[in-house]
């Protein structure tokens, strides 16, 4: 809207007073002719006048001397053809005549005028004002008017005076037919002139009016203001005008008046009343209400006047011009040319005067469209701040609800943490709610800007500066738009957030139900096997299983109300309206499902103690009379080296008769559930005693008393069962480890007696041992075989009676008969002592027939420089160190074996007892720490040897 801005289009006053001097001039120029001459006015009508001559010149250098010319001719013809129709006509009905026909002519010519388009460009001294003028109403603002913008000629030429005297001279002989020959005449103008001032002028631009009743009207009455002609003179008239027409034909160009500074001045009124027409239509398309729309009527209006007034003054110059002529050639009357040269020149002022108004009228008319428009302003920019402002409040809430999407899915994330799918869509939600932050940023700073523009819009509508008013409204304008994108990109960001906080949020809650069912159906599954627990455990028999079948029913129970908690929380997950409550739900089921395991557990061992303390026993005393006795214990489960307690609750039946002493007790003891043995010694209520061997007992009381001399009372007690374990196992596992040990001893000594036997014999298929020391060394080496082969067979045969042992023992054991077993196990821990001990004393022979088979194949080597024993030796070295090695392992892996049973049933049993086993697992550890240093030495000397071997050869 720059093009609002330029003072030229704001009625600036310079512009005005340098019109209104331009035409000072010539106004009192034509007063002073006026008052000199006193002569009456010609009937003289401009609306004769049609259009600007054409004049296209055919040359660059046409000059304005030859236009004149022209327009000389002209004006000559047209002043015969009107002296003619002036003789031929009566005094008054000629001018009635001339007078119909000239407002009919303008009629014509006026609505000629709105097609007409016309381009020219005049250089002369005397246009400088109009030049002035012309180039202070250039603007590029956008009209929406209905009138096209018009270029009025400020050219010199004079031939449409011409055109109109013909014109006027045909109506007066041919009626109303010839006027309208001259009215529908358009053209387009071009022409140049140059002279000694060399000032240009210059206007351009394409006019397309169109001329209403009102403008013909007043055309008609600024011409009819002219008095009519006498009728005593239209004969002398006519021949006055047959006269200068006959001397304007044969007039050069050279010696014709040019002067049209009227009509300049009036084309430059009239191109300034279009600006200020374009220019109030401009402020109109901005601001469009009652106010512009009557301001841009009446500039259009205006310049529409001001177009008739420039054609009229360029007429009335044109027959001053014609007049001047004759007046200086002594043609016709003086006094009569003179006066007519004032009334025509007087007319050319008035018109211009009149153009001028016009131009003053529509700058007025603009002004106000301005005034209009700034207060239009204030009401746009407004309602523009207002979508400012929404948009901001719009962009805030966008943000908010983005950050609010950000959280949850930052939640849900927290919630299911191993969520690929929820991680990214946090991510999402992240950076889009970064993004609309960013906007509502964005749109809080844009309607800041459009809240400081509005403010100075308003200031500026207040002080009526259309310019700061319209750069105030575009800042405002661009603020708003900026803050409606913001918001726009907000509210997207905020969507997608909402979105992808969406998708982490029923992400994380499928996620943490399906956990949810998951332990639901751990906890069903635990439910299960605690209730087959328990169904088993409801088998056993005694009060000790019924206790411990009681205690795994009831945690059959309690898993099978954690398994409905888990399930319920199960199925409520799966509805829940959020990752926070999903996971409350899943932590509830995951602890109702660890509780459910704990439960089948419980349930589990429970089971098996009923099992294990059950009194499915027979042959107990059942006896019970006027009584009942129960027995009980808080020592069940014992080691071995423990002490047992057991105590009774006696409740005698006494009836009236009261009690006449004490009860006696009687206790029985069975390892089989079957063979009672009485406990000698034991007969008080409670019993206590140290159990030595690990098993199990059935123990039970029997109470007696009388109640009185006849009556006597009996109650036998419930079968107590106490187990007893040992640290080192059943006798029956103790027995078959040592048989194991006695075992592995046993094919260790027989590997390394067959390993030396294997090796005298290649030795002595592979080398020459003939030779005396050999031969020595050879026998050495078989003697030390056959001691290791012996003891082979010592520890296989300890081997062989630990396993019976074992096997003695385990059967003891299943009778009952514990002393037993315990003592097979500890015989089967003295053949493994033995075994080891055979095996390593069949070690060391072995090495020793090796040692002997060495030194004899070194013998063979240095008698008879054989080099095949060397590389047999040699062989053997290295042989025996990897199985020397081997064998070390091993025994030093058995040693600590034994070692660490020793520590477990010394730890078990105390400093203060120390079982045989725990003695047979600390000798058994010492050989085979021995025998592991043996063999580790004999792989070192057997290194050494083999490569002391290879280095000699």
């Amino acid at each position: 809207m720059k093009f609002l801005r330029h003072k030229s289009f704001r009625g600036d006053p310079k512009v005005h007073y340098k019109m209104f001097k331009v035409g000072r001039t010539w106004v009192f120029t034509a007063m002073a002719s006026f008052v000199l001459t006193g002569a009456p006015q010609l009937v003289s009508h401009a609306d004769t006048v049609a259009a600007d001559t054409s004049s296209d010149a055919t040359s660059s250098t046409t000059s304005a001397a030859s236009s004149e010319s022209s327009s000389s001719t002209s004006s000559a013809a047209s002043a015969a053809a009107l002296a003619a129709a002036t003789a031929s006509s009566s005094t008054s009905e000629s001018t009635s005549t001339s007078s119909s026909s000239a407002s009919s002519s303008s009629e014509t010519e006026s609505s000629s005028n709105s097609d007409s388009s016309s381009s020219s460009s005049s250089t002369s001294s005397s246009s400088s004002a109009a030049s002035s003028a012309s180039s202070t109403s250039t603007t590029s603002a956008t009209s929406t008017s209905s009138t096209a913008s018009s270029s009025v000629s400020s050219t010199t030429s004079t031939s449409s005076a011409a055109s109109d005297s013909s014109t006027s001279a045909s109506s007066a002989s041919s009626s109303e037919t010839t006027s309208s020959t001259s009215s529908s005449s358009s053209s387009d103008s071009s022409s140049s002139a140059d002279t000694s001032s060399s000032s240009t002028a210059s206007s351009s631009s394409a006019s397309t009016s169109s001329a209403s009743t009102s403008s013909s009207s007043a055309a008609s009455s600024s011409t009819t203001t002219s008095s009519a002609s006498s009728s005593s003179a239209s004969s002398s008239t006519a021949t006055q005008y047959a006269t200068i027409a006959a001397y304007s034909a044969t007039t050069t160009s050279s010696s014709a008046n040019t002067d049209s500074t009227a009509a300049n001045a009036a084309s430059s009124s009239a191109s300034l009343a279009d600006s200020y027409a374009t220019l109030a239509s401009s402020y109109a398309s901005l601001v469009n209400d009652l106010t512009t729309q009557a301001a841009v009527s009446a500039a259009q209006s205006a310049y529409q006047e001001a177009i008739y007034a420039a054609d009229l003054a360029r007429h009335y110059n044109s027959l001053a011009n014609m007049y001047l002529n004759a007046l200086d050639a002594d043609v016709g009357s003086p006094t009569t040319n003179t006066l007519s040269y004032a009334n025509a020149n007087s007319q050319a002022v008035s018109a211009a005067s009149a153009a001028s108004s016009y131009a003053v009228a529509a700058s007025t008319a603009a002004s106000t469209a301005s005034s209009a428009a700034t207060q239009g302003l204030v009401s746009l920019a407004s309602s523009t701040y207002a979508a400012a402002s929404s948009a901001a409040n719009t962009a805030t809430e966008a943000a908010s609800s983005a950050a609010e999407a950000a959280n949850s899915a930052y939640l849900a994330m927290q919630y299911d943490k191993t969520s690929t799918t929820v991680s990214s869509a946090y991510a999402v939600a992240s950076s889009t709610a970064a993004a609309a932050s960013t906007a509502a940023s964005t749109a809080a700073v844009a309607a800041a800007a459009a809240s400081s523009a509005y403010a100075a819009v308003s200031s500026a509508a207040a002080n009526d500066d259309y310019e700061a008013t319209s750069t105030a409204y575009v800042a405002t304008t661009s603020a708003a738009t900026t803050a409606v994108s913001a918001a726009t990109a907000g509210s997207t960001a905020a969507s997608m957030a909402t979105s992808a906080a969406s998708l982490a949020n029923s992400t994380a809650i499928s996620d943490l139900a399906t956990a949810a069912s998951s332990s639901a159906t751990v906890a069903s599954s635990a439910t299960s096997t605690a209730s087959s627990a328990a169904s088993v455990a409801a088998t056993q028999t005694g009060t000790q299983a019924a206790a411990y079948a009681s205690s795994a029913a009831t945690a059959t129970s309690s898993a099978s109300s954690a398994y409905a908690v888990a399930s319920s929380a199960a199925v409520a997950a799966v509805s829940a309206s959020d990752p926070g409550t999903a996971d409350s739900y899943a932590r509830v089921a995951q602890s109702a499902s660890s509780l459910a395991n704990s439960y089948a557990a419980v349930a589990t061992s429970n089971a098996t103690l009923a099992a294990k303390f059950s009194t499915n026993v027979s042959g107990q005393q059942t006896a019970s009379s006027n009584a009942t006795l129960t027995t009980s214990t808080t020592t069940e489960s014992v080691s071995v080296g423990d002490t047992i307690n057991i105590t009774n609750s006696l409740n005698v039946d006494t009836g009236l008769l009261g009690v006449a002493g004490s009860a006696t007790y009687t206790w029985y003891y069975s390892t089989d559930g079957a063979d009672w043995v009485v406990i000698t010694g034991a007969t008080s209520s409670t019993y206590s005693t140290t159990i030595r061997d690990a098993g199990t007992y059935y123990y039970q009381a029997v109470a007696a008393g009388s109640l009185n001399v006849i009556s006597k009372y009996q109650a036998a007690g419930n079968v107590i069962t106490i187990v007893v374990t040992n640290p080192e196992g059943t006798y029956t596992e103790i027995a078959s480890s040592y048989a194991s040990t006695a075992s592995s001893a046993a094919s260790t000594a027989t590997s390394q007696a067959n390993a030396a036997s294997d090796a005298i014999s290649l030795a002595n298929s592979s080398a020459n041992l003939t030779g005396s020391l050999a031969t020595y060394y050879t026998s050495q080496a078989t003697s030390s075989y056959n001691v290791a082969n012996s003891y082979a067979s010592s520890a296989a045969m300890m081997a062989s009676s630990a396993a019976s042992t074992s096997a003695l023992a385990s059967s003891y054991e299943a009778e009952g008969a514990y002393s037993s077993a315990s003592f097979e196990a500890s015989v089967a821990a003295s053949y493994a002592s033995y075994a080891t001990g055979f095996s390593s004393l069949a070690s060391s022979a072995a090495s020793a027939a090796m040692a002997s088979l060495n030194a004899a194949l070194e013998n063979a080597v240095t008698e008879d420089n054989d080099s095949s024993a060397a590389d047999y030796l040699g062989s053997s070295y290295a042989n025996l160190a990897s199985s020397s090695a081997t064998e070390a392992g091993s025994q030093a892996s058995l040693a600590a074996s034994y070692a660490a049973n020793a520590a477990n049933a010394y730890n078990v049993a105390g400093s203060s007892f120390n079982t045989s086993a725990t003695s047979s697992y600390s000798t058994a550890a010492s050989s085979a720490a021995a025998a592991a240093s043996s063999y580790a030495a004999a792989a070192s000397d057997a290194a050494s040897l083999a490569a002391s071997v290879c280095c000699r050869w």
